[in-house]
């Protein structure tokens, strides 16, 4: 071995190296954004698509994203979400899991209520709307169709 492909090889381990802790640094940095903002909760029969780090929005600006998900003993799914300090929300808002445009991934959205108080940290949405599946929408416009059928027969 010369030495030119002996100090390729240990520049080549030092740069993997080099990526494997930049990696690391990075994961570690997505922990660390857990501690900014205050914690809510949503109930939900069907949370299909969503995970942890999921992004909530208001009025299609994240404001916050999932941080852990748990099944319940009743069998519904319970989302706790991170969201940003300055942003507060009525205590009548509802929270909806939606597809982010037609092939996009899945998304929290905030339904503003008109309440004039505000959802406390560590509080729970009174109202959410389960995830559609793309089974619930093709029934949904079959049904339609058959009563449009009906009305015309």
């Amino acid at each position: 071995m010369t030495l030119s492909s002996e100090y390729r090889r240990a520049v080549m381990g030092l740069t993997a190296l080099l990526a494997l802790f930049f990696l690391l640094v990075v994961s570690q940095g997505g922990e660390q954004d857990d501690a900014q903002g205050y914690e809510l909760r949503a109930i939900f029969n069907d949370v299909t698509g969503v995970q942890r780090g999921t992004v909530v929005r208001l009025a299609g600006i994240p404001i916050g994203h999932v941080t852990h998900m748990t099944l319940m003993p009743n069998g519904k799914a319970q989302l706790v979400m991170r969201v940003t300090d300055d942003i507060e929300i009525p205590s009548d808002s509802a929270i909806a899991v939606q597809k982010d445009g037609l092939f996009g991934g899945t998304v929290l959205v905030v339904e503003v209520g008109g309440a004039m108080t505000m959802l406390a940290p560590q509080t729970r949405f009174s109202y959410s709307e389960d995830a559609l599946t793309l089974d619930d929408l093709l029934d949904a416009v079959i049904q339609q169709g058959e009563q449009n059928r009906k009305k015309k027969g």
